[in-house]
This record gives structure tokens, sequence and C-alpha cells, in this order.
């Protein structure tokens, strides 16, 4: 879903040759072979100093470092390299592309996701604009000194390798939101992501599966969950950990849910998962549907969505970490929410 303007200018651009509507992929096959097509249709129309700000080394520095906010660590004199200027991020800014390149891009991004993740990051970037009582409709993550102003986010595109040749991937992030995307070995990889929310109007529904989850357990399994017993309190984590292979094992086993338990698992699993297509996630969700009994989960703080909490559910093979903020003085709830496969040993796995 795209702002009316945006949508009226793709629109406009869009040539004969660019087809806007995506055809369901089968098979995990089918989605590489669209995305390299798609990833193939984007560069073609970028100006040669845009690719280049875009393009770096599959597994290299950049590819390896990951944020979500535009952070000090990308300066000049950061070992990591140095961002697209004034920004503080890798890539090329989305509004320094035309009409016919973001086009293509949200092509790319419908190619990678379900219809529900492409919403869900569309509607990010919606409201990540300015602080407007109607939730900022009107910018795609502009940076401040655009026409019109935006707000702090800004969208970026960047590639890694050579598309369609052997270990390749692309990265789309901006405020509250990243996503890899990576071909590797021929099949897709896609941790870790993050999404988050501000300005938000309601909870977001994996929080209150993750509430429904909890009250599933029994009452000695919910003491040893519940991690930190007040809101606020300095026991509650500040916000998601980058490096979660480093991380220990907190909170209470689940072991045998009931079906109940299961169900709100499952759902709050999918609320990650269920971002991507079910041609690339469907033996992964049988996998960490079946992780259940050794997964843990740690809760920080009360159950009162208006004060900040933090959620940890982690698994053999898996690590969901939810930090909400709580209710701010915009009237709205605001808070990050992350997906690693702790299995996927490639470039955007456990980065600094």
């Amino acid at each position: 879903m795209l702002t009316t303007v945006l949508l009226a200018a793709v629109l406009a651009a869009t040539p004969p040759e660019v087809q806007l509507f995506i055809p369901p992929v089968a098979t995990e096959d089918e989605m590489v072979s669209a995305m390299v097509a798609a990833a193939k249709e984007l560069v073609a129309v970028l100006p040669p100093e845009e690719l280049k700000a875009a393009t770096f080394s599959f597994a290299g520095k950049e590819h390896k470092f990951w944020h979500y906010i535009p952070t000090a660590l990308m300066s000049d004199s950061s070992p990591v390299g140095n961002a697209y200027k004034p920004y503080g991020r890798f890539g090329v800014p989305v509004e320094k592309m035309s009409p016919e390149a973001i086009t293509r891009l949200h092509r790319l991004l419908r190619t990678a996701l379900s219809i529900d993740g492409y919403q869900r990051f569309a509607h990010i970037m919606r409201t990540e604009g300015p602080a407007e009582p109607m939730l900022a409709t009107r910018t795609l993550n502009r940076s401040p000194t655009s026409t019109p102003a935006g707000g702090q986010g800004y969208c970026f595109f960047s590639l890694f390798g050579a598309i369609g040749t052997g270990d390749w991937g692309w990265r789309f992030e901006g405020h509250h939101f990243s996503l890899s995307m990576e071909v590797s070995g021929g099949h897709v990889r896609f941790s870790p992501v993050m999404v988050g929310y501000n300005p938000w109007p309601q909870v977001p529904t994996s929080n209150l599966e993750a509430v429904k989850l909890f009250n599933a357990l029994s009452k000695d399994q919910q003491a040893a969950a519940q991690v930190v017993k007040t809101s606020p309190d300095d026991g509650i984590p500040k916000d998601i950990d980058r490096s979660p292979k480093t991380m220990p094992v907190v909170g209470a086993l689940l072991g045998s849910l009931s079906s109940e338990g299961q169900y709100a698992y499952n759902r709050l699993l999918d609320e990650f998962i269920g971002t991507f297509p079910d041609a690339v996630v469907g033996e992964l969700r049988k996998k960490l549907q079946a992780e259940s009994a050794k997964a843990s989960l740690a809760w920080y703080g009360t159950f009162d969505h208006a004060k900040p909490y933090f959620i940890r559910l982690q698994g053999p093979s898996f690590l969901i970490q939810m930090r909400h903020n709580g209710l701010e003085a915009s009237g709205a709830v605001h808070g990050h929410l992350s997906f690693h496969d702790l299995e996927f040993g490639s470039a955007t796995s456990g980065r600094p």
C-alpha cells in the first residue's frame, strides 16, 4: 500500500515492460528467479553514481554491519566504513531515486515479501515521517532537508555482490525497519529482520500473542519467566541485542504446551516469519513450531501496555526480541521487534 501521491507517481512512471502484478511463487527456486529479475530491473534504471553508492561486496564490512537507526559508528573514523552523507547509512537513499526506480524497488519488495509483509513494511514507511495528527501519510521516510520535509527515518537500498551470480543479497532499511535478503547456496535467507512501531495507534498483534503465551504457562513457569516484576525498572533491557549468539538462555522453558499455548506460540512465530512467502518459510515454520518444548520465554516488566516491557522468546535455532516502550506523549505506542535465525551463519548473522 502506497501513499496516494507516491502511487500516482509510480503508475505514471511505469513503462510497459515493468509488470506491476506479482504472481505468487510456489517454490523457492521460483522466488529466487523472481527476485533476480526484479533486482536487475531496479539497477537497470539507477544512474551510475547511485548504483555505485548502493553496491558493496558480499560478506564485506558494510554487509556485516546491521542497524535500524542511523548511527555514529558509521562515520569518517569508523572501521566499518563511510555511509551515504549526511544520512549515517549505507546505500542509496530513496529520495535520490527517480519515480521509475521507486516503482521497481517496490516490485522487488513485493517479490521478496508476503502480502502481509509488504503491507507491514509499507505502513512503517508511511508512519515514520514527520509527526502529524494523520500519522505522517505524506512522506516515504524522507530526510529533514527534502521537499516536502520528512522525519528522522530515511529509506535506503544496498546491493551486495552480483545479482544472480554466486552468493548475493540486498538490504532495504529505514528508521524502524531493516529487511535483509540474501541468496546463499541457492537458498533464500532473511535474517535478521527488524520492524518497529512509532507512532502506532494500538499494541501490535505480536505483543498480544506473547501475553497469551505467557498466560498459557503454569504458575511456576510464569514466575520463572517474569525476570523483572515492575515497569519501568532498571532491569528492563533498553533495546534489542544485535549479537544474539553471545546471549545466554534466560526465563522459563516452555516444555509441553497446552493447545492454547502452542497456538499462541505458532501465531507469535508467524508475526515474524510470515512476513515472507510460504515458498521459503514452509519448512522453517514446521521446524520452529517443533522447537516449542525446548524454547524459553523471558518477560521483563509488567503486562501494562502503557508502560515499558521487554520480551525474549528463544529456541535452539531462533531468537525473537520485543522491546515495547509503552505509551508516549504522542498518544501512540512505540517499540522494536526483531527476529534472528541463529543457525544462519552467513553475513547477516550476529552482526556487531
